[in-house]
């Protein structure tokens, strides 16, 4: 990923440009979701917010039964 974006005031980019290329799925949508949560401002729809706050601990939860095996 690229990013163009210009960069914020306290140095952090818009997009994360380098999530980690896990080799797994899950941990790659993980870590997805992270870039995720930490890209939405205060200003995102409640909903959106909701429902990246209820897909982190379904993968960490998925990747911890994935490590039991």
């Amino acid at each position: 990923m690229i990013d163009i974006t210009e960069m914020r005031d306290v140095g952090e980019r818009y997009v994360v440009g380098n999530v980690s290329q896990a080799e797994d799925p899950l941990e790659r949508s993980a870590n997805l979701a992270i870039a995720l949560k930490q890209t939405l401002g205060a200003d995102a729809p409640a909903d959106v917010r909701a429902a990246t706050n209820l897909l982190l601990p379904s993968l960490g939860r998925a990747i911890a039964r994935g490590s039991d095996r």
